[in-house]
């Protein structure tokens, strides 16, 4: 749970932003016509949706850590760390697309 606060803090000026706008247009303070609205409602859903998978990936992949595995460097290792970098980036975008 340590590190999922962890992360959330990290990514907490885009998850500030986003609230801020979804909840700007629920309650009236943004106009919902306007286009600067719509886009910035549709930046708010994928950056909310790239935050989800992130954390989703985080929780599922738990013992898989990255950072470990930059850091010990084995020379057979690249391929290893290449496949799970994009199974872990296939995850995330079709989790964001999904939503």
């Amino acid at each position: 749970m340590v590190h999922f606060f962890w992360e959330l803090w990290r990514v907490r000026w885009a998850l500030i932003i986003s609230v801020g706008v979804l909840y700007g247009k629920a309650y009236g303070w943004i106009p919902p016509d306007h286009p600067l609205a719509v886009i910035a409602t549709k930046m708010s859903y994928v950056t909310l949706g790239f935050v989800l998978a992130h954390i989703l990936r985080q929780q599922a992949f738990s013992y898989i850590n990255l950072g470990e595995m930059l850091r010990e460097r084995p020379a057979a290792g690249g391929p290893v760390f290449l496949g799970i970098a994009i199974i872990y980036g296939s995850v995330i975008i079709a989790l964001a697309l999904s939503l």
